[in-house]
Protein backbone atom coordinates (compact mmCIF):
# COMPACT_ATOMS: atom_id res chain seq x y z
CA UNK A 1 0.00 0.00 0.00
CA UNK A 2 1.28 3.44 -0.84
CA UNK A 3 1.47 6.16 1.75
CA UNK A 4 -1.52 8.50 2.02
CA UNK A 5 -0.97 12.00 0.64
CA UNK A 6 -1.33 14.60 3.37
CA UNK A 7 -3.08 17.95 3.06
CA UNK A 8 0.13 19.84 2.25
CA UNK A 9 0.89 17.45 -0.60
CA UNK A 10 -2.65 17.85 -1.93
CA UNK A 11 -2.29 21.61 -1.89
CA UNK A 12 1.10 21.39 -3.59
CA UNK A 13 -0.24 19.13 -6.37
CA UNK A 14 -3.24 21.41 -6.85
CA UNK A 15 -0.94 24.44 -7.18
CA UNK A 16 1.16 22.62 -9.80
CA UNK A 17 -1.94 21.77 -11.84
CA UNK A 18 -3.20 25.35 -11.49
CA UNK A 19 0.08 26.87 -12.67
CA UNK A 20 0.81 24.49 -15.54
CA UNK A 21 -2.66 23.76 -16.92
CA UNK A 22 -3.01 24.54 -20.64
CA UNK A 23 -6.59 25.65 -19.92
CA UNK A 24 -7.31 29.03 -18.46
CA UNK A 25 -8.49 28.92 -14.84
CA UNK A 26 -10.29 31.69 -12.98
CA UNK A 27 -11.43 31.48 -9.35
CA UNK A 28 -13.91 33.87 -7.74
CA UNK A 29 -15.43 34.17 -4.30
CA UNK A 30 -19.12 33.54 -3.69
CA UNK A 31 -19.90 37.10 -4.89
CA UNK A 32 -18.17 36.43 -8.25
CA UNK A 33 -15.18 38.65 -7.42
CA UNK A 34 -11.99 37.31 -9.02
CA UNK A 35 -9.44 36.18 -6.46
CA UNK A 36 -7.00 34.21 -8.63
CA UNK A 37 -6.13 33.37 -12.25
CA UNK A 38 -3.48 31.08 -13.69
CA UNK A 39 -0.81 31.80 -16.35
CA UNK A 40 -2.93 30.22 -19.12
CA UNK A 41 -5.66 32.77 -18.33
CA UNK A 42 -3.15 35.52 -19.10
CA UNK A 43 -1.98 33.82 -22.31
CA UNK A 44 -5.54 33.57 -23.63
CA UNK A 45 -7.04 36.86 -22.45
CA UNK A 46 -3.99 39.12 -22.31
CA UNK A 47 -4.92 40.26 -18.80
CA UNK A 48 -2.33 39.90 -16.03
CA UNK A 49 -3.40 38.77 -12.58
CA UNK A 50 -3.15 42.24 -11.01
CA UNK A 51 -5.43 43.66 -13.71
CA UNK A 52 -8.36 41.38 -12.94
CA UNK A 53 -8.13 40.37 -9.27
CA UNK A 54 -10.82 42.27 -7.36
CA UNK A 55 -12.99 42.63 -10.44
CA UNK A 56 -15.77 40.43 -11.83
CA UNK A 57 -15.59 38.27 -14.98
CA UNK A 58 -17.73 40.91 -16.70
CA UNK A 59 -14.44 42.46 -17.74
CA UNK A 60 -14.21 39.70 -20.36
CA UNK A 61 -17.69 40.07 -21.83
CA UNK A 62 -17.82 40.56 -25.57
CA UNK A 63 -21.38 41.83 -25.84
CA UNK A 64 -22.25 39.05 -28.29
CA UNK A 65 -24.47 37.26 -25.76
CA UNK A 66 -27.65 38.96 -24.52
CA UNK A 67 -28.31 39.43 -20.79
CA UNK A 68 -30.74 36.49 -20.91
CA UNK A 69 -27.81 34.18 -21.72
CA UNK A 70 -26.06 35.02 -18.44
CA UNK A 71 -29.33 34.88 -16.51
CA UNK A 72 -29.93 31.27 -17.63
CA UNK A 73 -26.26 30.38 -17.07
CA UNK A 74 -26.35 31.57 -13.45
CA UNK A 75 -29.73 29.99 -12.81
CA UNK A 76 -28.44 26.56 -13.91
CA UNK A 77 -25.20 27.09 -12.01
CA UNK A 78 -27.12 27.70 -8.78
CA UNK A 79 -29.56 24.84 -9.40
CA UNK A 80 -27.08 22.16 -10.49
CA UNK A 81 -23.76 23.40 -9.16
CA UNK A 82 -22.10 23.54 -12.57
CA UNK A 83 -22.55 24.87 -16.10
CA UNK A 84 -20.69 24.35 -19.37
CA UNK A 85 -21.00 25.69 -22.88
CA UNK A 86 -19.58 27.98 -25.55
CA UNK A 87 -19.08 31.66 -24.71
CA UNK A 88 -17.83 34.57 -26.78
CA UNK A 89 -15.43 36.70 -24.70
CA UNK A 90 -13.09 39.61 -25.42
CA UNK A 91 -9.32 39.74 -24.94
CA UNK A 92 -7.56 42.77 -23.49
CA UNK A 93 -6.60 43.92 -27.02
CA UNK A 94 -10.26 43.91 -28.07
CA UNK A 95 -10.26 40.71 -30.10
CA UNK A 96 -13.32 38.53 -29.63
CA UNK A 97 -12.68 34.82 -29.17
CA UNK A 98 -14.78 31.71 -28.60
CA UNK A 99 -14.11 29.56 -25.56
CA UNK A 100 -15.45 26.33 -24.12
CA UNK A 101 -16.21 27.19 -20.51
CA UNK A 102 -17.04 25.04 -17.50
CA UNK A 103 -17.99 26.69 -14.21
CA UNK A 104 -18.18 24.72 -10.98
CA UNK A 105 -19.51 25.87 -7.62
CA UNK A 106 -17.24 24.88 -4.73
CA UNK A 107 -19.12 24.44 -1.47
CA UNK A 108 -18.15 24.08 2.17
CA UNK A 109 -19.27 21.27 4.48
CA UNK A 110 -22.51 23.13 5.19
CA UNK A 111 -23.37 23.18 1.48
CA UNK A 112 -22.76 26.90 1.08
CA UNK A 113 -20.99 28.19 -2.05
CA UNK A 114 -17.61 29.65 -1.11
CA UNK A 115 -15.90 29.77 -4.51
CA UNK A 116 -16.62 29.45 -8.22
CA UNK A 117 -13.99 27.93 -10.48
CA UNK A 118 -14.10 28.56 -14.22
CA UNK A 119 -11.96 26.47 -16.58
CA UNK A 120 -11.88 27.43 -20.24
CA UNK A 121 -10.14 26.67 -23.54
CA UNK A 122 -9.84 28.94 -26.56
CA UNK A 123 -11.67 27.14 -29.39
CA UNK A 124 -11.72 30.01 -31.89
CA UNK A 125 -9.45 28.24 -34.37
CA UNK A 126 -11.45 25.02 -34.08
CA UNK A 127 -14.65 26.95 -34.79
CA UNK A 128 -13.05 28.65 -37.79
CA UNK A 129 -11.99 25.26 -39.16
CA UNK A 130 -15.49 23.91 -38.62
CA UNK A 131 -17.00 26.88 -40.45
CA UNK A 132 -14.54 26.39 -43.31
CA UNK A 133 -15.56 22.73 -43.49
CA UNK A 134 -19.23 23.74 -43.59
CA UNK A 135 -18.56 26.24 -46.36
CA UNK A 136 -16.58 23.63 -48.30
CA UNK A 137 -19.44 21.17 -47.84
CA UNK A 138 -21.91 23.74 -49.17
CA UNK A 139 -19.72 24.41 -52.21
CA UNK A 140 -19.50 20.67 -52.87
CA UNK A 141 -23.27 20.32 -52.75
CA UNK A 142 -23.66 23.30 -55.08
CA UNK A 143 -21.41 21.50 -57.59
CA UNK A 144 -23.87 18.62 -57.86
CA UNK A 145 -26.03 18.74 -60.99
CA UNK A 146 -29.69 19.68 -60.85
CA UNK A 147 -32.24 16.83 -60.84
CA UNK A 148 -32.72 15.46 -64.32
CA UNK A 149 -36.14 15.49 -65.99
CA UNK A 150 -36.63 13.61 -69.26
CA UNK A 151 -39.37 11.53 -70.85
CA UNK A 152 -36.87 8.79 -71.75
CA UNK A 153 -35.22 8.33 -68.38
CA UNK A 154 -35.70 8.46 -64.62
CA UNK A 155 -32.60 9.44 -62.66
CA UNK A 156 -32.34 9.54 -58.86
CA UNK A 157 -29.11 10.38 -57.05
CA UNK A 158 -27.89 9.83 -53.49
CA UNK A 159 -25.21 11.99 -51.84
CA UNK A 160 -24.39 11.58 -48.17
CA UNK A 161 -21.00 12.83 -46.84
CA UNK A 162 -19.77 10.93 -43.81
CA UNK A 163 -18.13 13.97 -42.19
CA UNK A 164 -19.08 17.41 -43.54
CA UNK A 165 -17.10 17.26 -46.80
CA UNK A 166 -17.10 14.26 -49.09
CA UNK A 167 -14.68 12.24 -51.18
CA UNK A 168 -17.63 11.31 -53.38
CA UNK A 169 -19.04 13.33 -56.25
CA UNK A 170 -21.12 12.63 -59.31
CA UNK A 171 -22.23 14.39 -62.46
CA UNK A 172 -24.16 13.94 -65.70
CA UNK A 173 -24.87 15.96 -68.80
CA UNK A 174 -26.61 15.60 -72.13
CA UNK A 175 -24.80 15.93 -75.44
CA UNK A 176 -25.88 18.95 -77.45
CA UNK A 177 -28.30 16.94 -79.57
CA UNK A 178 -29.63 15.21 -76.40
CA UNK A 179 -29.20 11.76 -77.90
CA UNK A 180 -26.60 10.72 -75.29
CA UNK A 181 -26.29 11.19 -71.55
CA UNK A 182 -22.76 11.10 -70.11
CA UNK A 183 -22.36 10.50 -66.37
CA UNK A 184 -19.72 9.70 -63.78
CA UNK A 185 -19.33 8.72 -60.14
CA UNK A 186 -16.13 9.53 -58.19
CA UNK A 187 -14.90 8.06 -54.89
CA UNK A 188 -11.59 9.51 -53.60
CA UNK A 189 -9.86 7.63 -50.79
CA UNK A 190 -9.91 9.45 -47.47
CA UNK A 191 -11.84 12.24 -45.76
CA UNK A 192 -11.36 15.93 -45.12
CA UNK A 193 -10.54 19.09 -47.04
CA UNK A 194 -7.60 17.62 -49.00
CA UNK A 195 -9.86 14.83 -50.27
CA UNK A 196 -12.55 17.37 -51.17
CA UNK A 197 -9.99 19.33 -53.22
CA UNK A 198 -8.94 16.17 -55.07
CA UNK A 199 -12.57 15.35 -55.76
CA UNK A 200 -13.17 18.83 -57.16
CA UNK A 201 -10.11 18.52 -59.39
CA UNK A 202 -11.37 15.22 -60.76
CA UNK A 203 -14.79 16.74 -61.37
CA UNK A 204 -13.21 19.33 -63.66
CA UNK A 205 -11.45 16.59 -65.63
CA UNK A 206 -14.63 14.55 -66.01
CA UNK A 207 -16.56 17.62 -67.12
CA UNK A 208 -13.89 18.26 -69.75
CA UNK A 209 -14.50 14.69 -70.90
CA UNK A 210 -18.15 15.60 -71.54
CA UNK A 211 -17.09 17.47 -74.67
CA UNK A 212 -14.69 14.86 -76.01
CA UNK A 213 -15.54 12.73 -79.06
CA UNK A 214 -13.10 10.00 -77.98
CA UNK A 215 -14.25 6.65 -76.59
CA UNK A 216 -15.01 6.28 -72.88
CA UNK A 217 -11.86 4.19 -72.40
CA UNK A 218 -9.71 6.90 -74.03
CA UNK A 219 -11.38 9.62 -71.98
CA UNK A 220 -10.75 7.70 -68.76
CA UNK A 221 -7.09 7.21 -69.71
CA UNK A 222 -6.78 10.96 -70.33
CA UNK A 223 -8.39 11.73 -66.96
CA UNK A 224 -5.98 9.36 -65.21
CA UNK A 225 -2.98 11.01 -66.92
CA UNK A 226 -4.09 14.51 -65.96
CA UNK A 227 -5.03 13.41 -62.43
CA UNK A 228 -1.55 12.16 -61.52
CA UNK A 229 -0.64 15.60 -60.13
CA UNK A 230 -3.66 15.55 -57.78
CA UNK A 231 -2.51 12.57 -55.72
CA UNK A 232 0.35 11.67 -53.41
CA UNK A 233 1.91 8.21 -53.21
CA UNK A 234 -0.68 7.22 -50.61
CA UNK A 235 -3.87 8.49 -52.24
CA UNK A 236 -5.95 7.52 -55.25
CA UNK A 237 -9.51 7.54 -56.53
CA UNK A 238 -12.09 5.13 -57.87
CA UNK A 239 -14.51 6.16 -60.58
CA UNK A 240 -16.92 4.87 -63.15
CA UNK A 241 -18.26 6.68 -66.19
CA UNK A 242 -21.06 5.75 -68.53
CA UNK A 243 -22.77 6.95 -71.68
CA UNK A 244 -26.39 6.19 -72.48
CA UNK A 245 -27.11 6.31 -76.21
CA UNK A 246 -30.80 6.58 -77.04
CA UNK A 247 -30.12 6.13 -80.74
CA UNK A 248 -28.50 2.71 -80.42
CA UNK A 249 -30.24 1.86 -77.09
CA UNK A 250 -26.96 0.96 -75.43
CA UNK A 251 -25.23 1.85 -72.17
CA UNK A 252 -21.44 1.97 -72.46
CA UNK A 253 -19.32 2.02 -69.29
CA UNK A 254 -15.66 2.18 -68.26
CA UNK A 255 -14.38 1.72 -64.73
CA UNK A 256 -11.38 2.84 -62.69
CA UNK A 257 -11.52 0.99 -59.38
CA UNK A 258 -15.29 0.75 -58.92
CA UNK A 259 -15.45 -2.98 -59.45
CA UNK A 260 -19.20 -3.60 -59.56
CA UNK A 261 -22.52 -1.98 -60.36
CA UNK A 262 -26.06 -3.32 -60.51
CA UNK A 263 -28.01 -3.84 -63.74
CA UNK A 264 -31.46 -5.29 -64.39
CA UNK A 265 -32.13 -5.70 -68.10
CA UNK A 266 -33.57 -8.34 -70.41
CA UNK A 267 -30.10 -9.94 -70.66
CA UNK A 268 -28.51 -9.44 -67.22
CA UNK A 269 -29.68 -9.27 -63.62
CA UNK A 270 -27.64 -8.30 -60.54
CA UNK A 271 -23.95 -7.54 -60.16
CA UNK A 272 -21.94 -6.50 -63.22
CA UNK A 273 -18.16 -6.72 -62.84
CA UNK A 274 -16.39 -3.55 -63.99
CA UNK A 275 -12.60 -3.86 -63.78
CA UNK A 276 -9.99 -1.15 -64.21
CA UNK A 277 -7.00 0.47 -62.45
CA UNK A 278 -7.66 3.19 -59.85
CA UNK A 279 -7.03 6.80 -60.88
CA UNK A 280 -3.82 8.48 -59.76
CA UNK A 281 -1.70 5.38 -59.10
CA UNK A 282 0.10 4.83 -62.42
CA UNK A 283 0.37 6.89 -65.58
CA UNK A 284 -0.17 5.39 -69.00
CA UNK A 285 -2.92 3.00 -67.90
CA UNK A 286 -5.23 1.66 -70.60
CA UNK A 287 -8.90 1.12 -69.74
CA UNK A 288 -11.58 -1.11 -71.17
CA UNK A 289 -15.10 -0.18 -72.07
CA UNK A 290 -18.11 -2.44 -72.26
CA UNK A 291 -21.61 -2.18 -73.66
CA UNK A 292 -25.04 -3.29 -72.50
CA UNK A 293 -28.22 -3.14 -74.55
CA UNK A 294 -31.24 -1.71 -72.78
CA UNK A 295 -34.97 -1.51 -73.23
CA UNK A 296 -37.95 0.08 -71.55
CA UNK A 297 -38.01 -0.51 -67.79
CA UNK A 298 -34.36 -1.53 -67.48
CA UNK A 299 -32.50 -0.24 -64.42
CA UNK A 300 -28.90 0.56 -63.53
CA UNK A 301 -27.43 1.43 -60.10
CA UNK A 302 -23.92 2.88 -59.80
CA UNK A 303 -22.68 2.97 -56.18
CA UNK A 304 -19.58 4.10 -54.29
CA UNK A 305 -18.01 1.79 -51.69
CA UNK A 306 -19.82 3.50 -48.82
CA UNK A 307 -23.06 2.03 -50.14
CA UNK A 308 -21.83 -1.07 -51.94
CA UNK A 309 -20.09 -2.46 -48.85
CA UNK A 310 -23.38 -2.28 -46.93
CA UNK A 311 -25.40 -4.29 -49.42
CA UNK A 312 -26.77 -7.55 -47.99
CA UNK A 313 -26.00 -10.72 -49.92
CA UNK A 314 -29.65 -10.86 -50.95
CA UNK A 315 -29.68 -7.37 -52.44
CA UNK A 316 -28.98 -8.43 -56.01
CA UNK A 317 -32.27 -10.29 -55.91
CA UNK A 318 -34.09 -7.57 -53.99
CA UNK A 319 -33.07 -5.11 -56.71
CA UNK A 320 -35.59 -6.83 -58.97
CA UNK A 321 -38.27 -4.86 -57.14
CA UNK A 322 -39.59 -1.52 -58.29
CA UNK A 323 -37.15 1.27 -59.11
CA UNK A 324 -38.62 3.48 -56.40
CA UNK A 325 -38.40 0.83 -53.65
CA UNK A 326 -34.77 0.05 -54.57
CA UNK A 327 -33.80 3.73 -54.43
CA UNK A 328 -35.55 4.13 -51.08
CA UNK A 329 -33.70 1.09 -49.74
CA UNK A 330 -30.36 2.56 -50.81
CA UNK A 331 -31.24 5.91 -49.24
CA UNK A 332 -32.07 4.23 -45.93
CA UNK A 333 -28.70 2.48 -45.95
CA UNK A 334 -26.84 5.70 -46.83
CA UNK A 335 -28.38 7.62 -43.93
CA UNK A 336 -28.30 4.80 -41.40
CA UNK A 337 -26.02 4.82 -38.36
CA UNK A 338 -24.25 1.77 -39.75
CA UNK A 339 -22.92 3.75 -42.73
CA UNK A 340 -19.31 4.63 -41.90
CA UNK A 341 -18.15 6.15 -45.19
CA UNK A 342 -19.22 8.67 -47.81
CA UNK A 343 -22.15 7.16 -49.68
CA UNK A 344 -23.31 8.13 -53.17
CA UNK A 345 -25.22 6.60 -56.03
CA UNK A 346 -26.65 7.31 -59.47
CA UNK A 347 -29.81 5.28 -60.06
CA UNK A 348 -31.28 5.07 -63.59
CA UNK A 349 -34.40 3.61 -65.13
CA UNK A 350 -35.20 3.65 -68.82
CA UNK A 351 -38.79 4.65 -69.46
Amino acid sequence: MGEAIDVKDHLYLASIVFEHSSDGILITDASAIIISVNPAFTRVTGYRSQEVVGKTPRILRSGKQPPAFYYHMWRLLKEKGSWQGEVWNRRKNGDVYLEWLRITAIKDRMGRVVYYMAVFADITEREQLRNELLQTAKIQRDLLPAPLEDDRLRLKSIYRPYRYVSGDLYGYKWTRDKTKLFGFLIDVMGHGVATALQTSGLRILFRQAFESSRSLAERLAYINHEAMCLFTDESFAAAICFEIDFTTHTLTYASAGITYFLAYTGQVEGLIKASGMFLGIMDGVQYEQHELAFGSGDRFFFLTDGLFDMLPLSFAGEGKGSFRSTVEMLERMAYSKECSDDASAICLQIR
